[in-house]
């Protein structure tokens, strides 16, 4: 799945900053298995990340950016 992030996005990570990551997976009731979520579109769209998927954040050009799939 590939969606446009647009200008800016916030990753936020369960073991970097659990205060945030419990307060959005309490409100979306996300399962035990989300790692992280990225927020873009100014924090009107959410979407959490999963163990089994690759994620990266990618460049206009296609490029990697930032890889953040669970290490």
């Amino acid at each position: 799945m590939n969606f446009a992030l647009g200008d800016d996005y916030n990753f936020v990570d369960k073991e970097a900053n659990p205060k945030e990551f419990n307060s959005m997976k309490d409100f979306f009731k996300w399962d035990d298995e989300v790692y992280a979520f990225v927020s873009y579109k100014d924090g009107a769209r959410t979407m959490p990340l999963y163990p089994k998927q690759k994620a990266f954040i990618m460049t206009e050009s296609g490029k990697t950016f930032a890889n953040v799939s669970q290490r």
